[in-house]
Parts: C-alpha cells; sequence; structure tokens
C-alpha cells in the first residue's frame, strides 16, 4: 500500500510516495500551487500532474491515503473544490488541508504551540483546547506582513522612490537591479507589471534583502526589522489567544524565517527585547512527511519508531 504528503504553496509544490514502513519511493515537484489563485484548469492539470508522476493509473488503488495541502485552501469553498478535482483522478481516501496546517502538523503534530510560517505569505497557526485556528494569512492583497512579499515590495519600493526623487543609487538598489538583471531602477516597474505572478517575482528577492541585512546594509536592516516586527506583532496576537506563557512552544519557519535567515535571528531579539522568552521548537520533518504522517494516521496505520526515523530522512533538495 502506498501513501502520499503533497505540501503545495504559493510558490512551489512539492509531493512524495512512500510505502508503510514510511520509506520513501519518489518525490516530484511542481510550480505554485495556491488552489485559490490557480484556477480551476490550471489547478485540476497540477493535481492530474503530481499524481500520475507517483503512481501509474492501475496503481491508484493502492493509494492506502493521500494528504494535500494548498495553500488558499483555508476556506471551505475552496476545500470542496479540491476534493472535486482529487476525486475526479480516481482517489479516494484523502485529506485537504491548507500548507500551514500541514507545517504546524509536522512540527506539533497534535501537540499545542504556534507556528509562525513566512514564506511568500505570511501566516499563524495556533492550537489550543479548541483546536487549530489561524491568525494572518489575509494574502498579499490584504496582509502578508513579515512574507517574502511584503520584504521585496519594500526594497522595490525604496528603488522606485530613490529613483523618483533623483537620489544616488543605495548599495541595497544596485544588489536588487543585479539581482533582477536591470540596469536602471524604472526597468522594474515595467517587469513587475508584465509578469503573470506578479507575487512571486516580488518575493524572489526577499532572500537577498536578508543576506544583504546580514551584511549591515541599513536599508535591508530596517526593511528586515520592520517585517520581524510584524510577525512578532502576529504571533503576540496568537499568544494572547491561548494566554501568554513564556514557556509556549514556538516554531518559526519558511523560506525568509528558516533558522539561518535575518529574520529568524531579528525575530527572537525583538521578542528577548521585550522580555519574551518563548521555547522555541526546530521544524525535523519536512511538510511532505508531514502529510505523510498524517495520512498513515487517517489509517490507523502503526507508527513504529522505524517508520518516523524513515519519514525524518525526507527532504527535498
Amino acid at each position: 500500500m502506498y501513501y502520499i504528503g503533497v505540501d503545495s504553496g504559493g510558490t512551489k509544490t512539492s509531493a512524495i510516495l512512500t510505502n508503510e514502513k514510511g520509506e520513501l519511493i519518489k518525490q516530484v515537484r511542481f510550480g505554485a500551487g495556491n488552489i485559490a489563485v490557480l484556477g480551476a484548469k490550471l489547478a485540476k492539470q497540477l493535481i492530474e500532474d503530481l499524481i500520475n508522476s507517483l503512481v501509474t493509473k492501475s496503481e491508484i488503488k493502492n493509494i492506502a491515503w493521500a494528504t494535500f495541502a494548498f495553500a488558499g485552501a483555508g476556506r471551505e469553498k475552496e476545500k470542496e473544490f479540491a476534493k472535486n478535482i482529487i476525486t475526479s483522478v480516481g482517489i479516494k481516501k484523502f485529506s485537504v488541508m491548507t500548507d500551514a496546517e500541514i507545517r504546524y502538523y509536522s512540527i506539533f503534530e497534535e501537540r499545542s504551540g504556534i507556528l509562525v510560517a513566512a514564506g511568500t505569505g505570511s501566516v499563524c497557526i495556533i492550537r489550543d483546547k479548541r483546536g487549530l485556528r489561524q491568525i494572518g494569512g489575509l494574502g498579499y492583497f490584504l496582509g502578508d506582513e513579515g512574507s517574502g512579499f511584503d520584504i521585496g515590495r519594500k526594497a522595490i519600493r525604496k528603488a522606485l522612490t530613490d529613483w523618483q526623487f533623483n537620489k544616488p543609487q543605495s548599495l541595497l538598489t544596485k544588489e536588487l537591479l543585479g539581482f533582477y538583471n536591470v540596469s536602471h531602477a524604472e526597468e522594474l516597474m515595467t517587469m513587475l507589471y508584465s509578469q503573470t505572478n506578479a507575487q512571486n517575482f516580488i518575493s524572489s528577492c526577499a532572500k537577498l534583502i536578508c543576506q544583504q541585512s546580514e551584511k549591515n546594509d541599513p536599508d535591508a536592516k530596517e526593511i528586515v526589522n520592520s517585517a520581524a516586527k510584524s510577525l512578532l506583532q502576529l504571533t503576540l496576537t496568537a499568544a494572547k489567544q491561548v494566554g501568554l506563557n513564556p514557556s509556549y512552544e514556538v516554531a518559526l519557519t519558511g523560506g525568509v524565517l528558516n533558522e539561518s535567515s535575518a529574520m529568524f535571528s531579528e525575530f527572537k531579539k525583538l521578542a528577548q527585547e521585550d522580555g519574551i522568552e518563548f521555547k522555541y521548537v526546530k521544524q525535523n520533518l519536512s511538510p511532505e512527511a508531514g502529510a505523510v504522517l498524517n495520512s498513515m494516521k487517517m489509517t490507523s496505520a502503526l507508527i513504529s519508531t522505524e517508520v518516523k526515523n524513515n519519514l525524518n530522512k525526507i527532504y527535498f533538495q
């Protein structure tokens, strides 16, 4: 029997197939997978492509359970939309949740905690006696403060503002122009408004901004500080929901909030300056492996130490 785990975010989609021992059989990667943004045709194509890449048509019947985690699947309407597509592909036993929820599960499983995720977008997930709840995650039009999109937008806006007022190019702007392979700041605006996925275009430079912050670039440091403050405020709002406790477990994850990033360090520094000492926990299980673990639990499969160890080894390079 096979188990499938899918983690589909605003930038990329990754999926794995394992056996009942948690041993990796196959892994595949595709593009952006926000179910609310893709639309019916592209979403159907994505799901069909990843399933067909993992198993043959004759093997679909051997899927014991599949867990699909999509960005944009927080509302019931989008969940039902995804479920209908998955059913049409031939999978009968499956779960649908958001990419933030599976990231939470891959760290805490059923334990109470606070997940702060900042990648292309940003969101906070908490679990208390009432279950899982989401704070933030309103998308780049209405929220996503502290996200890669937020960081990139501020950097591009700074470059364009300096250009409009004939200010000398800052070091950060020069790095930004090099990243996008253009010579002048105004070209960024032309490129931006010609993109089919402006959100990914803007957020793609976020890691560069974080790297420049680590090199003490003043403009980059200001942007990173502002983003970290937004994420800390999101976390404190979540903590108040469960009763602020200094020993409460907090996990910081995502493309711009991983343990080696400037954002991670800035977040912890700001929290400490406010006298808050959260108990920080690491992510040892990838979201895709977490999705497989959820699939196994849905079938009441025996999850031994061997199974857990096998799942812990699964990571995309």
